[in-house]
């Protein structure tokens, strides 16, 4: 059994006849009374000024990564798949809550067109083992992508680690190689 008086613990023994035995008012080298409780306690209004102005907010922007990003390039729509998110480390199974997401990606791909899926992987890891990995992330999130557009003639391919899009030298850049992308004309 533990005691706490303004700050200081004090043990005491487990058992209640031999807590029965201690003097709380004679502690050895303790001196207690109601004007030291009475100064320990501190207490908060409860006023909307005073609360508002204890409220601390952190900004966001930044801190929180998105699951795709999409560009345009050379007549493309490029929707680019965080793998970080989208995956676990070093697996390629899909959560079940990624296959709307990947659907909406597609969305505004045009009927019947042409897509690509492309894997790719940072430089951790042998080449074959990043081909591998990059290949079986593209093919699962090209099966979401035929399930949600059948009409979409779809290409698959894994690159591995063989066309980076940042330094493989840092965590960020290596994250950034780390990505799904998918292809589509508009």
């Amino acid at each position: 059994m533990a005691l706490a008086l303004s700050g200081a613990l004090v043990l005491l023994p487990a058992g209640p006849a031999q807590a029965a035995d201690w003097d709380l008012d004679h502690l050895p080298g303790f001196a207690f009374d109601a004007e030291i409780l009475s100064s320990s306690i501190v207490s908060w209004p409860l006023d909307a000024e005073s609360l508002a102005s204890s409220i601390t907010s952190w900004p966001l922007d930044g801190s929180v990564e998105d699951l795709e990003e999409t560009t345009h390039e050379a007549g493309q729509t490029v929707v680019t798949l965080n793998a970080d998110i989208l995956f676990e480390f070093g697996k390629a199974a899909l959560p079940s809550t990624a296959s709307a997401r990947i659907a909406a990606a597609v969305a505004k791909a045009p009927k019947g067109s042409a897509v690509s899926v492309g894997g790719h992987t940072d430089d951790v890891g042998t080449d074959a083992d990043n081909l591998k990995l990059s290949n079986a992330r593209a093919q699962a999130v090209a099966a979401v992508v035929k399930a949600a557009r059948p009409d979409l003639k779809l290409t698959v391919k894994g690159f591995g680690e063989s066309s980076p899009v940042a330094s493989n030298t840092d965590a960020g850049g290596r994250s950034k190689n780390r990505r799904v992308e998918i292809r589509f004309p508009g």
